[in-house]
């Protein structure tokens, strides 16, 4: 594993669909958007435009659109090499609070509310909304939940708020919902049989999907990142270690301890994970033997990696490095 090449680019959000990696970078409202060949690093398009885009709020890509959220309560669709507008969704006067999530046919964010005197938004009250891919028109919107609360939208839009899990239909229909022991910091795993809520006191709850609760574990460690997937087991950078959790045998162990300290919840590849560290490191970890690579990039916490194909990108310092991770 080595950096194989590194451009000058000022990048504010690197993201990528299956085959192409983008970069947004924001100057004096425009917005300009790059695309890029993952492997060569040859430019394949770049446009701008005038936009007062929300920097905070990372753009989201689908199969022909590019969704960038704005500072006043819009999101537009793109298309991802000309930049012609595609469709435009209006929250209103409802704050985007959240990263975009998407299906097929929706959009779905997590808004505030505004309160009466219409002139601020209200942010302990909360709702998801959901916005047609093709027409921009909000389709439904969920009740009010009090913040905080966490969402997934995977099949079904998993929700859980104040120790409660709710299954929501397409359509916001309640189709189930149950109370939990605790309220889950990170947004619920969902895999093709169970639900997996943690905290970051190192709780784990696995649900089926009719939201039986089958097994509540305690890692005895903290976490400031979230677990992700791998297949279906859980991988989860905690305090000091990687921990492996299977829901199907309801058995957790611990891959690697270490003792750097992790920026990201990281990605998977293969049967490797990787991450990045506060000290400036790419690492590659293999999730069966505990084995661990890494390669310094730069002396400073690194943002998270986005991955195309065998090729990760991290974003530091005005440039972006590109990692090959299938290089011994």
């Amino acid at each position: 594993m080595k950096i194989e090449q590194r451009i000058n680019i000022n990048a504010h959000h690197v993201f990528a669909d299956a085959s192409v990696l983008y970069v947004s970078s924001y100057s004096h409202g425009m917005v300009g958007i790059f695309s890029f060949n993952p492997h060569s690093l040859k430019m394949i398009s770049e446009f701008a435009f005038y936009y007062d885009a929300n920097p905070l709020i990372p753009p989201c890509v689908d199969e022909s659109c590019i969704y960038l959220p704005s500072n006043d309560g819009q999101i537009i669709g793109v298309d991802k090499f000309s930049g012609d507008t595609t469709v435009s969704i209006d929250l209103g006067l409802m704050t985007q609070l959240s990263d975009i999530q998407q299906s097929n046919t929706h959009v779905y964010v997590l808004c505030g509310i505004p309160i009466t005197n219409r002139n601020k938004i209200d942010v302990s009250n909360i709702c998801i909304t959901a916005n047609d891919k093709k027409s921009g028109k909000k389709q439904f919107q969920t009740r009010s939940f009090s913040s905080p609360i966490q969402f997934s939208v995977n099949g079904n839009i998993w929700v859980v708020d104040n120790k409660t899990l709710l299954k929501l239909s397409d359509n916001f229909d309640v189709e189930h919902r149950t109370s939990i022991s605790f309220n889950p910091n990170f947004a619920p795993l969902v895999t093709d049989d169970y639900v997996i809520l943690c905290s970051n006191k190192g709780l784990v709850e696995v649900l089926d999907h009719d939201l039986h609760s089958i097994v509540r574990l305690v890692t005895g460690s903290t976490s400031s990142v979230g677990p992700i997937l791998c297949g279906d087991i859980v991988l989860w950078f905690v305090h000091g270690k990687l921990l492996s959790i299977d829901p199907e045998t309801r058995w957790s162990e611990t891959i690697l301890k270490y003792e750097f300290i992790t920026r990201s919840s990281g990605f998977t590849s293969g049967s490797n994970i990787y991450t990045t560290t506060s000290t400036g490191n790419f690492v590659k970890i293999h999730t069966q033997t505990g084995h661990l690579n890494e390669v310094h990039i730069i002396d400073q916490p690194l943002d998270n990696p986005t991955v195309v194909d065998d090729m990760a990108f991290v974003n530091a310092e005005g440039q972006l490095h590109q990692i090959c991770l299938n290089a011994s």
